[in-house]
């Protein structure tokens, strides 16, 4: 099994607040998950994290729709976790 940092492109780059108004962008490891938002097209997974008091939002497009729908459960069952933790995390985008 691989691991969700395996998938191309992640983990995805934060939105949300700007640097141009004082916010620092957080690194992987700083961001904590607090939710994941229900699907709005296929493969596309998007959760939210807070730094700083700050969220920020992540789009990461999955391989499949199948895929984005297990990493969207994975995601969901690890909230409170960084972004880099999650991609630490066991998961097999062939199952």
């Amino acid at each position: 099994m691989k691991s969700v940092r395996s998938l191309a492109n992640w983990p995805p780059d934060p939105g949300g607040a700007s640097p141009s108004k004082g916010f620092k962008v957080p690194s992987s490891e700083e961001a904590k998950v607090s939710r994941v938002e229900p699907r709005l097209k296929d493969n596309l997974v998007t959760f939210v994290g807070v730094f700083e008091g700050q969220e920020h939002t992540y789009d990461f497009e999955a391989p499949t729709e199948q895929s984005a729908k297990r990493l969207r459960e994975l995601i969901g069952a690890n909230i409170g976790k960084s972004v880099f933790e999650i991609g630490a995390l066991g998961f097999d985008d062939a199952a």
